[in-house]
């Protein structure tokens, strides 16, 4: 037999049965007695944090870790950028996500939904610009 599409289907229809037997198959394999996995955190955005050298960033440099988590802090009444979006370490601002990522995020943020922040690594000799990144992650 021909793993070829019968002719008298359309392609679409026959992409939508294998694909409807793959996951048949892939979901018998699991087997009744193993769960799925539950829903967990989901990542919006990892990039370097924006202003970095104009923030208290530079002093509180040495202190950061890998890993630490970070305060998302919304700034409608930025003169700025109204969807600002301030990251706080230790209650101590030290720069933005970048305005070229900040929309979803602030609308996000602005409909109370729950969302993470945390240091994913450290540039010792990078430019400043370019020295923390960060991951966010929305918790679903």
């Amino acid at each position: 037999m021909s793993d070829l599409p019968d002719p008298r289907y359309r392609r679409r229809d026959w992409l939508r049965n294998v694909a409807s037997a793959t996951i048949a198959t892939l979901a018998n394999r699991a087997g009744p007695t193993e769960a799925a996995p539950g829903p967990g955190p989901v990542e919006l955005l990892e990039c370097a944090i924006a202003g970095f050298q104009y923030h208290a960033g530079a002093i509180l440099w040495t202190e950061m870790r890998v890993g630490d988590p970070l305060q998302l802090e919304r700034e409608p009444d930025n003169p700025h950028d109204p969807l600002a979006t301030a990251l706080l370490w230790r209650g101590r601002r030290i720069g933005y996500i970048p305005r070229v990522a900040n929309r979803a995020l602030a609308r996000r943020l602005d409909a109370g939904l729950a969302t993470t922040a945390s240091i994913t690594a450290l540039h010792q000799f990078a430019p400043p610009w370019e020295r923390v990144e960060v991951l966010v992650q929305a918790l679903v």
